[in-house]
C-alpha cells in the first residue's frame, strides 16, 4: 500500500487572550439597552487577531449549569474561566440613577483581582448614546489588553495601575513619564514610579503631577524612561508640549506598500506549499484509480482533509492582516489589492477543493466498511466541511465507526455529548462514551485527544460523575505522561499547581504547562504568563 505523505510546515499562530463578556445586569427594564453595551463590546473585541471570544451561547449555558446568577458572577470568575478556559472576564453593567450609568470590569480569572475598570454616562438610553458610549469604552479595553501602548487603567489619589506588568518586564522602581496626545504632539503630564508588580498589571506612585491637569485621567498613557530622565521631568518647572518630525520611514503609504509586499510573499509562498503536497497526493490518486484499489482510498482522503486544514489554517493566520490592508485607501493602491485579492480567492479555492476531494474519498473508504474512514467522514459531516452539515449523518456515522471497533469514535461521540452539538447536552452520556474508550485501552492519534483525559477532566470537574481527583489524577497521568496529549498536560499541571488530588508543586505544574504550551496549547500558555513564567 503506498503511503500518503502531504506536509506544509507552517509558522505557528500568534497566541490569543480567551475572554468571556458577560452582561451582569439585573433590571429588566435596562435589558435591552444592555444587551446592546455587551454585544458593542464583543464585537469590538472579535476584531483584533489578538483576542478569541467564548461564544455567548456556550457561556450562557455554563452559567445556567452552574448555577451561576448575575449576583453570583463576581464570586464565580475563578470556575468561569476554568470551564471555558478563559484568562479574563469582562463583566458590563448598566443602572440608572439620575442618568445612566455603563460600567465595565475586567477581572484576571487567576488572581480574582480587577485589572481594569472604566465608566461612562451616556447622555440618554438611546441606542445611539449606548454605542457611542460602550464603543469609546471598548476601544480604550482594546489597547490594555493588546498591550499596542501602555495606559493607565485605574487612578486613586496618589496611585495609578497601568497595563504592564512582569510578563512585560516591568520592575520595582521602574520610572514612567505620563504624556497625552499623538505621536507627532505629546504633552507630558507627570512621571510615576512602579511600587507592585503583578504578571499583567502594576501599580504605581505619582511621583510628579504637571499641573495641566487636576488629575490624572485613565486615558493617559505611559512610557518608561531612564531614571536621569524621570530626574530631568520631575526636576522640570513646566511640563512643555514636545513636537517630532514623523521620519520618511514611518510615512504611511511607505509602511502600507511594504506591508502590501510582505503579505502578498507569504501568499504566493503559501500557494506554492500548496501545489508541491497536491502534486504527492494526486500521483497517489492516479495509482489508486489505476489499480482500482478501494484499500487506498482512506490514506487519499485523509491527505486531502490534512492539506485543505494546513491551508486553511495559515489563511486564518493572515486574515487580519489582509483586512487591514483592505481597509487602506491610499491612491495607486488598487491594483496591489487586486492582485493580493486574486491570491487570496486561489487560496480559499484550494483548500475547498482539498476538502471536496477528501469527502469523495473517505465516502468510497467508508461504503467499504473503512471504520477510521467513517469516524473522518462523520467529522466532515458533523462540521459542513467538504459536504453539507449533517449532525444526524455525523452521528449516524460515528455510531457505525464504533460499533466496527474503530476506538477513536467512541471518544467523538464523548465529546458530541460533552458539548452538546448537534444533541442535547449530556455529561453523564459523554463520560460513558470517554470510559468505554479506556477500557478499551484507547491511545489517540496524532493530533487527537486522549480519551484518558477527557474523563480524567471530568472527575476533576464532576461533570457527568462523582468529582473525584484521586481519580482524575490518575487518569490525567495517563493521558499526560503515556499519550503526550496537550490538554491532559495542562488539566493535570493545573492539579499540581493547585494541590487537588497531588502534592501542591509549582515546579511540576510548570513543566507541564511547558510540555502542552509547546504543543500549542493556549491555555498551558497563558498558565505560564500568569505565574511570570517564559
Amino acid at each position: 500500500m503506498l503511503a500518503v505523505i502531504a506536509s506544509m510546515a507552517f509558522a505557528e499562530t500568534e497566541d490569543k487572550l480567551r475572554i468571556a463578556v458577560i452582561n451582569t445586569t439585573q433590571d429588566e427594564t435596562l435589558s435591552q439597552e444592555s444587551d446592546i453595551a455587551a454585544d458593542t463590546f464583543t464585537g469590538t473585541l472579535a476584531k483584533s487577531e489578538a483576542i478569541t471570544l467564548v461564544e455567548r451561547r456556550e457561556l450562557a449555558l455554563i452559567l445556567q449549569e452552574q448555577k451561576i446568577s448575575a449576583s453570583d458572577i463576581e464570586n464565580s470568575t475563578a470556575k468561569i474561566g476554568t470551564l471555558t478556559g478563559c484568562q479574563y472576564v469582562l463583566m458590563t453593567s448598566l443602572v440608572y440613577e439620575t442618568s445612566p450609568i455603563l460600567t465595565a470590569r475586567l477581572v484576571d480569572v487567576q488572581t480574582t483581582q480587577v485589572v481594569y475598570s472604566d465608566t461612562e454616562i451616556p447622555n440618554t438610553l438611546e441606542q445611539s448614546a449606548m454605542i457611542a458610549a460602550s464603543s469609546r469604552m471598548a476601544d480604550t479595553l482594546l489597547e490594555v489588553l493588546t498591550g499596542e501602548q501602555a495606559v493607565i487603567t485605574s487612578v486613586g489619589e496618589k496611585e495609578v495601575t497601568i497595563n504592564r506588568g512582569s510578563i512585560a518586564g516591568v520592575r520595582v522602581g521602574d520610572m514612567y513619564r505620563v504624556y497625552k496626545g499623538t505621536k507627532r504632539i505629546t504633552m507630558d503630564l507627570g512621571v510615576i514610579r512602579v511600587n507592585d508588580v503583578h504578571a499583567a498589571f502594576s501599580t504605581a506612585e505619582l511621583v510628579k503631577n504637571g499641573g495641566h491637569i487636576e488629575a490624572l485621567r485613565k486615558t493617559d498613557k505611559v512610557e518608561a524612561v531612564s531614571e536621569s530622565e524621570a530626574a530631568s521631568l520631575i526636576s522640570r518647572k513646566k511640563f512643555v508640549k514636545k513636537r517630532s518630525e514623523v521620519k520618511k520611514e514611518d510615512d504611511p503609504t511607505a509602511r502600507a506598500l511594504r506591508r502590501m509586499t510582505d503579505i502578498t510573499s507569504e501568499c504566493t509562498e503559501l500557494l506554492e506549499s500548496y501545489m508541491k503536497s497536491r502534486d504527492v497526493i494526486l500521483t497517489s490518486c492516479d495509482i489508486a484509480n489505476a489499480r482500482k484499489d478501494v484499500s487506498m482510498a482512506g490514506d487519499i482522503g485523509d491527505a486531502w482533509i490534512q492539506l485543505g486544514i494546513a491551508v486553511s489554517q495559515r489563511r486564518e493566520a493572515l486574515a487580519g492582516k489582509i483586512n487591514n490592508l483592505f481597509s487602506i485607501n491610499i491612491h495607486g493602491f488598487e491594483k496591489n489589492k487586486k492582485n493580493l485579492q486574486e491570491l487570496i480567492q486561489r487560496i480559499d479555492g484550494s483548500s475547498e477543493n482539498c476538502y471536496k476531494l477528501g469527502s469523495s474519498w473517505l465516502k468510497v473508504a467508508a461504503d467499504s466498511g473503512n471504520a477510521k474512514a467513517m469516524d473522518n467522514l462523520g467529522s466532515l459531516y458533523f462540521s459542513g466541511v467538504g459536504v453539507n452539515q449533517d449532525s444526524a449523518k455525523a452521528l449516524e456515522l460515528f455510531q457505525k465507526s464504533a460499533d466496527s471497533g474503530y476506538i477513536e469514535a467512541l471518544v467523538d461521540l464523548g465529546y458530541i455529548y460533552f458539548h452538546g452539538n448537534g444533541v442535547t447536552r449530556d455529561y453523564t452520556k459523554a463520560a460513558e462514551y470517554f470510559r468505554q474508550a479506556v477500557d478499551k485501552g484507547h491511545i489517540p492519534e496524532h493530533g487527537h485527544t486522549s480519551a484518558h483525559g477527557a474523563l480524567g477532566m471530568m472527575y476533576l470537574y464532576g461533570l457527568g460523575v462523582t468529582r473525584d481527583y484521586s481519580e482524575a489524577a490518575r487518569l490525567l497521568t495517563i493521558g499526560a505522561e503515556d499519550h503526550g496529549e496537550l490538554l491532559a498536560q495542562y488539566n493535570l499541571g493545573f492539579m499540581y499547581q493547585q494541590g487537588l488530588g497531588v502534592p501542591q508543586d509549582i515546579g511540576r505544574a510548570i513543566e507541564l504547562y511547558r510540555k502542552s504550551a509547546a504543543q500549542g496549547g493556549q491555555d498551558a500558555a497563558n498558565a505560564l504568563k500568569k505565574l511570570g513564567v517564559r
